[in-house]
């Protein structure tokens, strides 16, 4: 490819790793407990990016057909000057400014076409979204993390959140909108039963945030809702 030309398709990475100190801890822990995580390879945007020749940003040089970037309406040309509050100097550095937007967010891209200046809402992809486990030292309670399944995911009726029945202390679930706004909140028991179903059948299509707490804190993970 090209020098000028970088690839923007893979923009965010997560790594799971142990350090040396992390691992020590490890060793001295009387008892180990397997988290769940949920983790991706990288956010798809689906485009090309090339130097702008004497300006700030990068010009698209490429949309890849049905993307995330096709379809927020990205075009072959656009200058790209803005990613959210973000205004690089050049490609290279929008490059490094997507890889930390949020592939589950609704992102802004700001660009001018023909000399207009516009801006478009972009809801990246994850790549290969997939539950791993991490080894923690779980010696002390608050330090079992708040571990729960959620499938299917993407779903249609319904969704279920099932909760590891050693962590008793969870008392309640929320779901989110990306904007953060609570649209539900349930109560629930885990003594009694350790699997809560979502009746998700009259929520819109889109991305949602499941949250589960107790009095230490909370987890959530993304539900996807596709009706």
């Amino acid at each position: 490819m090209n020098q000028l030309i970088y690839s923007v398709l893979l923009i965010s990475f997560l790594g799971l790793s142990v350090s040396t100190q992390s691992q020590e801890n490890l060793n001295n822990c009387e008892r180990l407990c397997l988290v769940k995580k949920e983790v991706h390879d990288g956010a798809f945007l689906g485009l090309e990016l090339t130097r702008a020749c004497g300006e700030k940003g990068g010009i698209v040089v490429r949309v890849i057909n049905d993307s995330p970037a096709d379809i927020a309406g990205l075009k072959p040309g656009d200058h790209i000057v803005k990613v959210n509050a973000d205004s690089p100097d050049n490609f290279l550095e929008i490059v490094e400014t997507v890889k930390a937007c949020d592939p589950f967010a609704l992102n802004t891209i700001s660009f001018y076409r023909e000399g207009v200046y516009s801006t478009v809402n972009v809801k990246m992809s994850a790549i290969n979204l997939r539950m791993e486990e991490l080894t923690l030292c779980c010696d002390k309670k608050d330090e079992l993390g708040l571990d729960f399944d959620l499938y299917p995911n993407p779903s249609i009726d319904n969704s279920f959140v099932r909760i590891n029945h050693s962590q008793e202390d969870i008392n309640n679930i929320q779901v989110f909108s990306l904007s953060g706004q609570l649209l539900y909140s349930y109560t629930i028991n885990i003594a009694e039963n350790n699997i809560h179903t979502l009746d998700i059948s009259n929520m819109s299509n889109g991305v949602y945030t499941i949250r589960v707490g107790n009095q230490s804190g909370s987890l959530s993970k993304r539900l996807i809702v596709a009706n």
